[in-house]
């Protein structure tokens, strides 16, 4: 319906006016029906959608560099909010991860460090006491003696390798469970990571710490997309053996995919592109080793929790 004055706040506007400007309200509004109220108000109102929020998401892979840069310069209409959108997209995440066929834990394939009690124990004799051509009791003995150390140190090798099997699976299943239960929490604390480690690599560029966390705020919405297409995926073909294959080349695109959006975006600050991608390609390989390191001293420290006894008693 269309009115004269606003019924918002009753001040007269034209037929031209799409917004009140008084108040903001539209000049136009619609009787509600079922379709107005789950196709759009629904929408609208719970995850505040829309054709920004589409077009930021495909520009995001399209032209990730011009995005952030308008939206920095001040060319902020045309592209979606960037708290808004990792908020939506972490939201829809974590629904898909609670429902989904398939864990992270199962993708892990810990199978590696069992593979020692699958082969028979070899025991070269001649390396542990010489080339003899014949065996008096006390070689008999030594040789008995020494294939008897070889088989405990070997036994405590795969008690060792079973526990550092059973507790990597403990940590990941850890792990799984506090992304899924504090997903916000999680990305957030991955952010400060990113934006120290652009800001410290891209200084030329003269960005200060807020705009590095805008960058990143982007950069991460799209890492999650990759995330949710991969899970979507799960629910399309569930079958583990596949995605234990496929699981490693996620890690990959979403380095090719993080080098590729600080090349796109950071060409615009620096003359020599060459030395643009090895920034971001050194950008992202300094988050996975932080990464990694981290990871490792939690490793580390839980195991001399648990204690080395743990590991050797039967």
């Amino acid at each position: 319906m269309h009115s004269t004055n606003c019924l918002n706040c009753n001040k007269p506007f034209t037929e031209r006016e799409l917004f009140c400007s008084s108040c903001g309200q539209r000049t136009t509004t619609h009787r509600f029906s079922l379709k107005s109220i789950f196709a759009h108000d629904f929408v609208h109102a719970i995850f505040h959608i829309d054709k920004g929020f589409f077009k930021t998401l495909k520009n995001l892979y399209t032209q990730p560099g011009i995005v952030v840069k308008e939206f920095l310069d001040g060319k902020r209409v045309k592209y979606f909010n960037y708290f808004t959108m990792i908020l939506i997209l972490i939201t829809v995440g974590h629904l898909l991860n609670i429902y989904s066929p398939i864990k992270l834990t199962q993708l892990i394939d810990t199978s590696k460090y069992n593979n020692t009690a699958k082969f028979p124990l070899k025991i070269d004799t001649v390396a542990l006491i010489g080339k003899k051509n014949a065996l008096d009791s006390q070689a008999i003995n030594l040789l008995n003696y020494k294939i008897d150390s070889v088989k405990r140190k070997r036994e405590i090798k795969i008690k060792i390798e079973a526990k550092v099997s059973k507790e990597q699976e403990r940590i990941f299943t850890s792990f799984e469970r506090f992304t899924k239960e504090n997903p916000k929490l999680f990305y957030l604390i991955l952010l400060p990571i990113y934006t120290l480690i652009t800001l410290m690599w891209f200084k030329r560029s003269k960005l200060n710490i807020s705009e590095h966390l805008i960058l990143n705020i982007y950069k991460t919405s799209g890492d999650i997309i990759i995330g949710i297409v991969m899970t979507l995926g799960f629910f399309i073909y569930p079958k583990v053996s596949f995605w234990i294959v496929i699981y490693p080349f996620s890690t990959l695109i979403l380095i090719a995919y993080s080098t590729w959006f600080y090349y796109s975006f950071f060409k615009h600050y620096y003359k020599d592109k060459g030395i643009v991608f090895l920034k971001s390609l050194a950008a992202i390989i300094t988050v996975q080793v932080v990464i990694t390191l981290a990871a490792g001293i939690y490793m580390i420290v839980k195991m001399f929790q648990i204690g080395f006894n743990s590991y050797v008693q039967p």
